[in-house]
């Protein structure tokens, strides 16, 4: 089968396969199991794990293609003794696995992001006066007053220190002067 001119066509076959005939040849092992599954083993190295590792995800083939290449390598696995080849095939299946996981993810999150683009543009909408309505308009000048009333402290503080500087606030050590003088005359 491997003759010395067979060398070049070994070598340009996909990896898997590769890695199938020189792991598991040998004169006692039926590599009928191998022929029947060969296609669909290439078929998910070339169609999901290369696009994995390529992260194209986009490139994975449809579900159906997936429950097909996943029915025969499970229908596989369960028909065959050869531990060796029993791991390779679970080691396969897991990649498959793997590989249409990703893909869904994939599309949920390009769904996800064109979500999030459209929600962004209805804030910016929202956000862009779009929804402003008056109640009333005028026209004229209009003066506003209100009154306060400060607490007994802080007048007592303006009638003896002055108003405090735009932006300063009252001085906390004067007001505990103030503070105290009146806790001693009550």
């Amino acid at each position: 089968m491997f003759g010395k001119n067979n060398h070049m066509s070994y070598l340009k076959r996909p990896i898997i396969q590769r890695t199938i005939i020189k792991n598991t040849i040998n004169p006692n092992t039926n590599l009928q199991i191998i022929s029947d599954i060969s296609n669909s083993l290439v078929s998910i190295q070339e169609q999901y794990i290369n696009n994995i590792i390529n992260k194209n995800y986009v490139n994975i083939p449809s579900y159906n293609n997936y429950l097909y290449l996943y029915e025969a390598i499970t229908n596989q696995i369960n028909s065959t003794q050869n531990t060796s080849i029993k791991l390779l095939l679970m080691i396969t299946l897991g990649s498959l696995q793997t590989s249409n996981q990703a893909h869904i993810l994939h599309e949920e999150n390009a769904f996800l992001q064109e979500s999030n683009a459209n929600l962004q543009q209805q804030i910016e909408e929202i956000l862009s006066n779009k929804n402003e309505n008056y109640a009333f308009t005028t026209h004229g000048q209009y003066n506003l007053t209100q009154d306060y009333t400060l607490a007994p402290i802080f007048t007592e503080y303006i009638q003896t220190y002055g108003l405090p500087a735009y932006g300063e606030g009252f001085d906390p050590d004067k007001l505990l002067i103030i503070k105290s003088k009146n806790a001693n005359t009550n």
